[in-house]
């Protein structure tokens, strides 16, 4: 199964075999901006849409839980770490990083504040599960997500 959202807020998901629309779910008013399976669970669908994360089922692309809350800029992206236990979040000016190991269903687990500096992307390093990469204009941050501050490196030239 594949996913899409449309400029009405419906999500769709489609069969990968046969190229068919399977469900199609009102889930905002307006566009969301970005969506990401949970990996190796594939429990969850996470959907941001303005300030929120929608956390859907991975099948029937219902409403899990209340939608998760906190930013206050437009949510740029979404990430899960590898083992599908954590899932970030960044706006403009802020990462959020939840968890959704037992027992943590979606519960906040530590933010970096960015202000004055403009954020776009995240990844979580591949060989460090608690490393995630922010990208910003013309930088990258390096957060421990254990730890409160990130460290900031500049452009190279």
């Amino acid at each position: 199964m594949i996913c899409s959202f449309d400029s009405d807020g419906e999500l769709r998901s489609w069969s990968i075999s046969n190229g068919s629309c399977q469900t199609c779910v009102k889930v905002f008013e307006g566009s969301g901006t970005h969506m990401r399976f949970q990996p190796r669970k594939g429990r969850y669908l996470a959907a941001a849409f303005q300030k929120a994360i929608h956390i859907l089922d991975g099948e029937t692309l219902l409403d899990c839980r209340s939608p998760l809350q906190g930013h206050t800029k437009n949510i740029q992206t979404v990430c899960w770490d590898s083992k599908g236990d954590y899932l970030a979040s960044v706006s403009e000016n802020s990462v959020r990083v939840w968890s959704f190991t037992s027992g943590h269903d979606g519960e906040l687990v530590n933010e970096l504040n960015c202000s004055g500096r403009l954020l776009c992307s995240c990844v979580f390093h591949p060989t460090f599960p608690s490393l995630l990469v922010i990208g910003g204009y013309g930088y990258l941050e390096l957060w421990d997500i254990r730890e409160k501050d990130a460290r900031h490196i500049e452009q190279c030239s």
